[in-house]
């Protein structure tokens, strides 16, 4: 009966530090988003935003599990690097569902030393053309 018991007990012994890491972790990625948002507030609370272009990917409902706690939705890929994308509020998810999969600009914020993108809405193309031919013959 004992042998039974000392996987169980192996693995319990093993899985209860990783569920301690993971948890000081997430507060410390909190605290090191915190401070890089106080940082940009004190250097030009206007330009906290910037627009990045890349191709943008939801996650489905078994990946966004993995990111359950973090509240990572996707990710968004620019010709630099690959980040894993949050959202500033809930209301900007029914603008990105339109972009799914496809290359989009976003007005965000890098956090946590380029881990996260923080989107805050998507970047509309510019205004229509606006010339007008001439119209008749040569």
């Amino acid at each position: 009966m004992f042998h039974r018991r000392l996987p169980l007990a192996l693995f319990l012994l093993l899985a209860l530090p990783c569920a301690a890491q993971s948890a000081s972790e997430k507060e410390m990625e909190a605290k090191q988003a915190d401070l890089e948002e106080q940082e940009a507030r004190a250097k030009n609370p206007e330009a906290m935003y910037t627009e990045y272009a890349g191709k943008l990917v939801l996650f489905t409902k078994e990946q966004m599990q993995d990111y359950e706690d973090s509240g990572v939705i996707g990710s968004f890929a620019t010709s630099k690097d690959i980040y894993l994308l949050k959202l500033e509020s809930q209301k900007t998810l029914d603008d990105l569902k339109a972009w799914d999969g496809k290359s989009c600009t976003v007005n965000a914020k890098i956090r946590n030393n380029g881990k996260y993108i923080i989107v805050k809405n998507v970047v509309l193309s510019g205004a229509e053309n606006t010339f007008v031919r001439r119209r008749g013959g040569m």
